[in-house]
């Protein structure tokens, strides 16, 4: 699609591309709030992964989980993980860029239950996230749990809101202002070395 920031990459920094799979590709993420944090985009042009075919899907659970592995082993640590997924486009949105991708970094909230019930997040069942029709929050804790939420305040950037929170860095949250250059390199040194 014209215009969309996924789907033409420029060749700066934040596109390198860290990894790749049939349908999906893996970056450093522009704005990282912390070292380690990577972007799982679409090759296609989808809203949300729960748009994603059987195929896709497949590909994304391989992906997902060839990048938690490896998250593992170089960090010892399991990556938190969430999307802003928007199938209902004529919603209100809660996605900053119109092209699906997942957050991956390696990063523990403070308080995880906090969170959990802040944003009126639910236990939940991966398999059945292209089951999904309206507008969610998808998150993967630490310890691998899923949950979802479909009840929160319909702002962007909303989890990157609650990170820079965490870290006592409200002010920074917006990655369109704070490029965070220096973690954007030490992510992809990380991930480039074996």
């Amino acid at each position: 699609m014209k215009n969309c920031k996924f789907c033409e990459l420029e060749n700066n920094i934040f596109n390198t591309k860290l990894f790749e799979s049939k349908y999906f590709f893996a970056v450093p993420t522009l704005g990282a709030l912390v070292p380690n944090y990577i972007l799982i985009i679409t090759k296609r042009h989808i809203n949300a992964m729960s748009e994603l075919s059987l195929k896709e899907f497949e590909d994304y659970k391989e992906f997902l989980d060839y990048l938690i592995n490896i998250f593992k082993t170089k960090f010892n640590s399991y990556p938190i993980i969430f999307e802003h997924g928007c199938p209902d486009i004529e919603k209100i949105g809660v996605n900053s860029v119109s092209h699906s991708h997942t957050h991956l970094l390696n990063f523990k909230f403070k308080d995880n239950e906090k969170l959990i019930e802040e944003l009126k997040f639910n236990k939940f069942d991966f398999s059945t996230l292209t089951k999904i029709k309206d507008n969610y929050i998808y998150f993967r804790d630490e310890n691998g749990n899923d949950y979802i939420s479909f009840e929160f305040e319909k702002i962007s950037q909303l989890m990157r809101i609650k990170i820079a929170e965490d870290l006592n860095m409200q002010s920074y949250f917006n990655w369109k202002e704070y490029s965070f250059i220096e973690n954007v390199e030490e992510t992809i040194n990380n991930f480039k070395t074996n």
